[in-house]
């Protein structure tokens, strides 16, 4: 059986090690637990490797903010972060 699944393209190179990592967001509205520690939630670099980009708060809130949508549109999907490597306009519509 093939589950649920929605991806979502962080393409400012915000970086940030413990996005989405089970936010009171979810436990605040009786959701259930999404985190990469439960296998429901996975972060990849745009050519699908583990080798993230360098840490970068500049707009972790907003990143933060469209993953939480995306788990509350669809409560029973996986989700997964694909962090762009550049900042390139160019780069990330060939990906």
């Amino acid at each position: 059986m093939i589950g649920e699944f929605m991806a979502a393209y962080d393409t400012a190179m915000i970086h940030d090690p413990m996005i989405f990592e089970d936010g009171p967001q979810r436990s605040n509205y009786g959701l259930s637990s999404c985190a990469s520690s439960n296998g429901c939630f996975t972060k990849v670099a745009q050519d699908g490797s583990a080798n993230l980009p360098t840490a970068d708060s500049g707009w972790v809130g907003e990143s933060s903010l469209d993953l939480y949508m995306v788990s509350v549109i669809c409560l029973n999907c996986s989700i997964t972060l694909v962090e762009a490597d550049c900042s390139e306009v160019a780069e990330r519509v060939a990906v």
